[in-house]
């Protein structure tokens, strides 16, 4: 499971904080885990909305151990080439399709040339699809907006919505 928290909505935005979480969809386990906070650099923009968003919800935008994208997104390769080697099985998630990973493939370019794709295309997957398939419009827990916290929370959320899911089989 992958989480970002960014100073934009869009492709391009700064990201501030990166975290990722292996588990078991089938036990809602929690493995290894992944944090790494970004300095917010050119080219990456920032949107002012953003910002007074997390500001208005107490979230921390700058982070004193922060390093530069590039360096982010070579950690978290590096990190999934730990744990996850085979790239056939990795299974990337995220709390919806249309934030996390289309804010991270800018990051993304960042890496060497040659360099492989950390994942396949069709191996991500969606969160909060599976939530909205087995609860509809229920609302989940409000989330903390720390990249590392939300990362976890995803994954418990998404456990309870498999679980419903395969219980409604039987």
């Amino acid at each position: 499971m992958l989480d970002i928290e960014a100073l934009g909505k869009r492709p391009g935005s700064a990201i501030v904080e990166l975290a990722a979480v292996t588990f078991d969809p089938e036990t809602g386990a929690t493995g290894e885990e992944f944090l790494v906070r970004l300095k917010p650099e050119l080219p990456f923009v920032c949107d002012y909305e953003t910002i007074r968003w997390h500001r208005d919800h107490g979230t921390t935008i700058e982070h004193a151990d922060a390093i530069e994208p590039a360096k982010a997104i070579a950690a978290l390769c590096a990190w999934l080439d730990q744990v996850i080697p085979d790239r056939e099985s990795r299974v990337p998630w995220s709390w919806g399709i249309t934030y996390d990973f289309p804010l991270l493939m800018p990051l993304l370019d960042l890496r060497p040339p040659g360099s492989p794709e950390p994942w396949r295309y069709y191996q991500v997957r969606d969160a909060r699809t599976v939530w909205k398939v087995a609860f509809g419009d229920q609302r989940r827990a409000t989330r903390p907006h720390e990249a590392l916290a939300d990362t976890k929370a995803a994954i418990a959320d998404l456990f309870t919505a498999l679980s419903s899911l395969r219980a409604d089989r039987i």
